[in-house]
């Protein structure tokens, strides 16, 4: 009976022991020179501003994350017809003549799946950004969007260093 009875009086010591120390900056200050896991925090830990802009452009846009109009997420716009696989051909169904001067072989039927300069967006951020996209269709379609941007600073070029 005796050896039970230290036995658990080491088991509420151990307890109250954490609990007097874990607790010992709440409500009186910091005690006996530990170090407070709670700190103030500002709110801006948690912040990221994310600014772009166009090649043609010098005004900065704002990053949009949201999923408002799902279309835009897809790869292939709303307004286009195509047999239902990614990869296909596709085919717009609104009227848009090219303005280019010069000759035009018409083969337009790959078009939306080409890079474009004028589409490419250059970032300002002040963290690194990650946004990784998954989309599971009904049969065997699978796609994958990985968008990653940080700011090109000298210490994070550091990684060649000369012997």
């Amino acid at each position: 009976m005796l050896v039970s009875a230290v036995h658990s009086s080491a088991q509420l010591g151990g307890i109250s022991n954490r609990i007097r120390s874990a607790g010992g900056g709440i409500g009186r200050g910091n005690s006996g020179g530990t170090k407070d896991s709670l700190r103030h925090r500002t709110g801006l830990e948690d912040s990221i501003t994310i600014n772009f802009r166009y090649l043609d452009s010098s005004r900065y846009q704002k990053f949009d994350s949201t999923i408002n109009d799902f279309t835009r997420k897809f790869l292939i716009p709303a307004n286009y017809l195509y047999l239902g696989n990614t990869g296909s051909a596709a085919k717009s169904l609104l009227f848009s003549p090219l303005m280019k001067a010069g000759f035009d072989a018409g083969f337009h039927a790959y078009d939306i799946y080409r890079l474009k300069p004028e589409e490419t967006r250059f970032f300002s951020t002040t963290r690194p950004y990650t946004e990784l996209g998954y989309l599971l269709g009904s049969q065997q379609e699978q796609l994958v969007h990985v968008l990653h941007t940080q700011n090109i600073t000298p210490l994070s070029c550091n990684s060649f260093i000369p012997i």
